[in-house]
């Protein structure tokens, strides 16, 4: 199969790790995989591209760059267009008039939300209506949950995101980090963009409140980068870390660890899959993505509001009085098998590709058509 993956910039975060994680698995090998993007790449991937997958950068958002996507798509006989967020999804639709390729699309998030705490409100305005056009006119939809799937008007399939599996081999502390008591000290770790919505200031008072309650003081680690680093590091005590952006973040986690997300929305994050992938607990804020993914991993995901009460509760269903971590690691990575790993993705896109039903049990998990009321609408 010729399938052509369309994102707006390659790069180590969100839709693109989705598409590499895709395409990285030993199945997808045996087709012919193009990435086409319209404002280029960072160097994060280029071991991928390397391999067994071409690239195509479009050069802008403009005529000609669609006009060479279409000359591509026809030369090379594309038989799959799968496009990931705005602008690639509003080329789908356009390019519906020039090629006859079976168009795919993913949602990874609740557009509305996202979109309004991430732009202006005259872009949202904007932005919003505009997407949701362009994804009626996508013949094949999928979701990355059901949280997503429930903000949507129209019908979509569920394809839940998922990575390899890593387990095998003890991850360790960063060498730049000191810990109060090696041998007791509990770790929080957060991974990605620290901007508003990632809320990530929540879990910094949770733990310096914490840290003048009890002993010994638990550390947070943070991995990521992003335009509220400045105001976050202000409130930087001894045990808060800050470690910058580092793709490998998960095999960094330590035994004694608790990966950590305070989100306001997400559609199905990608760093709690990663660290759930190398068998650590995640501790996950309130809300319909991170409860999805509790019902996946029974053992090992605690759920907390966004109350330090609520915070210090989740803590304790996770770990004993001397702060170490209780989890059944091996449920954890059972679970964690059937409902978001690699292979259930794979599964699910294939089949969706394919636009044949499909009875394989590994996708039941994964993969779900949803038909919506025909009469809800904007």
């Amino acid at each position: 199969m010729r399938i052509l993956y369309l994102l707006p910039k390659l790069v180590n975060s969100g839709p693109s790790n989705v598409v590499v994680a895709l395409i990285s698995h030993p199945e997808m090998t045996a087709h012919d995989i193009t990435i086409a993007t319209f404002l280029g790449k960072d160097d994060s991937h280029d071991n991928l591209l390397s391999k067994h997958v071409n690239y195509l950068p479009l050069g802008g958002v403009n005529f000609r760059a669609i006009r060479r996507l279409v000359k591509y798509v026809k030369a090379e006989n594309i038989e799959v267009v799968h496009s990931h967020g705005l602008i690639p999804d509003i080329v789908s639709a356009l390019i519906a008039m020039w090629i006859p390729s079976l168009r795919v699309t993913t949602i990874h998030c609740d557009i509305k939300l996202s979109y309004q705490m991430e732009y202006p409100w005259f872009k949202t305005i904007t932005y919003t209506p505009l997407h949701f056009l362009a994804l009626r006119m996508i013949p094949n939809r999928a979701v990355v949950s059901q949280s997503v799937q429930n903000t949507l008007p129209f019908p979509t399939k569920i394809v839940r995101n998922g990575v390899p599996q890593m387990l095998g081999n003890e991850p360790s502390q960063p060498a730049n980090v000191k810990l109060p008591n090696e041998a007791l000290a509990l770790t929080l770790v957060f991974a990605g963009r620290l901007i508003k919505l990632k809320n990530v200031e929540f879990i910094i008072d949770c733990v310096n409140r914490f840290n003048q309650e009890h002993k010994p003081a638990i550390t947070f680690n943070i991995f990521g980068d992003g335009e509220n680093e400045s105001t976050l590091k202000a409130q930087q005590s001894e045990q808060i870390n800050f470690l910058g952006f580092d793709e490998d973040f998960s095999s960094k986690i330590a035994a004694n660890a608790l990966f950590v997300n305070a989100s306001f929305t997400e559609g199905m994050p990608m760093a709690v899959i990663e660290a759930l992938a190398k068998g650590a607990p995640c501790l996950l804020s309130n809300i319909e993505p991170h409860r999805e993914i509790a019902s996946c991993i029974p053992s090992g995901v605690a759920i907390f509001d966004f109350t330090y009460d609520s915070f210090v509760a989740a803590i304790e269903k996770l770990t004993n009085e001397n702060q170490q971590v209780t989890v059944d690691r091996e449920a954890l990575a059972s679970s964690f098998s059937e409902t978001l790993s690699d292979k259930q993705m794979v599964n699910g896109y294939l089949a969706l590709y394919q636009n044949t039903p499909t009875n394989d049990p590994s996708l039941t998990a994964s993969t779900k058509a949803h038909y919506s009321n025909k009469n809800r609408d904007l």
